[in-house]
Protein backbone atom coordinates (compact mmCIF):
# COMPACT_ATOMS: atom_id res chain seq x y z
CA UNK A 1 0.00 0.00 0.00
CA UNK A 2 1.23 3.80 -0.95
CA UNK A 3 0.32 5.53 2.06
CA UNK A 4 2.20 8.70 1.96
CA UNK A 5 1.71 11.43 -0.21
CA UNK A 6 5.79 11.79 -0.99
CA UNK A 7 5.66 8.24 -2.64
CA UNK A 8 3.00 8.87 -5.26
CA UNK A 9 4.08 12.68 -5.60
CA UNK A 10 6.03 11.65 -8.71
CA UNK A 11 3.94 9.65 -10.51
CA UNK A 12 1.44 12.02 -10.07
CA UNK A 13 3.12 14.88 -11.18
CA UNK A 14 4.46 13.17 -14.66
CA UNK A 15 0.93 12.56 -15.73
CA UNK A 16 0.01 9.51 -17.50
CA UNK A 17 0.93 8.50 -21.21
CA UNK A 18 -1.46 9.49 -24.07
CA UNK A 19 -3.33 11.96 -21.54
CA UNK A 20 -2.54 15.27 -20.87
CA UNK A 21 -3.04 14.86 -16.72
CA UNK A 22 0.03 16.79 -16.14
CA UNK A 23 -2.27 19.82 -17.52
CA UNK A 24 -4.69 18.79 -14.79
CA UNK A 25 -2.15 19.24 -11.46
CA UNK A 26 -3.22 15.89 -10.22
CA UNK A 27 -0.64 16.07 -7.12
CA UNK A 28 -2.74 19.38 -6.24
CA UNK A 29 -6.27 17.48 -7.36
CA UNK A 30 -5.06 14.42 -5.07
CA UNK A 31 -4.15 16.74 -2.14
CA UNK A 32 -7.46 18.21 -1.99
CA UNK A 33 -9.18 15.09 -1.96
CA UNK A 34 -6.98 14.04 1.09
CA UNK A 35 -7.96 17.00 2.66
CA UNK A 36 -12.12 16.45 2.04
CA UNK A 37 -11.93 12.91 2.78
CA UNK A 38 -9.71 14.08 6.24
CA UNK A 39 -12.63 16.51 7.21
CA UNK A 40 -15.29 13.98 6.53
CA UNK A 41 -13.63 11.69 8.62
CA UNK A 42 -13.13 14.55 11.01
CA UNK A 43 -9.25 13.35 11.78
CA UNK A 44 -7.20 15.47 13.13
CA UNK A 45 -3.96 14.20 11.15
CA UNK A 46 -3.66 12.41 7.34
CA UNK A 47 -3.26 8.65 7.58
CA UNK A 48 -2.17 6.33 4.79
CA UNK A 49 -5.40 4.98 3.94
CA UNK A 50 -7.11 8.92 3.83
CA UNK A 51 -3.73 9.42 0.64
CA UNK A 52 -4.63 5.65 -0.48
CA UNK A 53 -7.91 6.43 -0.95
CA UNK A 54 -7.68 9.65 -2.88
CA UNK A 55 -5.40 8.21 -4.76
CA UNK A 56 -7.33 5.10 -6.13
CA UNK A 57 -10.01 8.38 -6.70
CA UNK A 58 -8.12 9.67 -8.86
CA UNK A 59 -6.84 6.94 -10.68
CA UNK A 60 -10.39 5.63 -11.40
CA UNK A 61 -11.65 9.47 -12.84
CA UNK A 62 -8.10 9.80 -14.30
CA UNK A 63 -9.22 6.27 -16.54
CA UNK A 64 -12.83 6.90 -16.88
CA UNK A 65 -11.89 10.02 -18.67
CA UNK A 66 -9.43 8.46 -20.73
CA UNK A 67 -12.54 5.85 -21.51
CA UNK A 68 -14.84 8.68 -22.43
CA UNK A 69 -12.70 10.93 -24.80
CA UNK A 70 -11.55 7.78 -26.86
CA UNK A 71 -14.60 6.98 -27.18
CA UNK A 72 -15.70 10.47 -28.05
CA UNK A 73 -12.83 11.07 -30.66
CA UNK A 74 -13.24 7.66 -32.27
CA UNK A 75 -9.75 6.35 -31.57
CA UNK A 76 -11.43 3.51 -29.29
Amino acid sequence: MRGCFTEIYEELSTGSKGFASSDLRAEAQVMRLVLVYALMDSASKFSGLTFEAAYALWQYCEASAQYIFRRASGTD
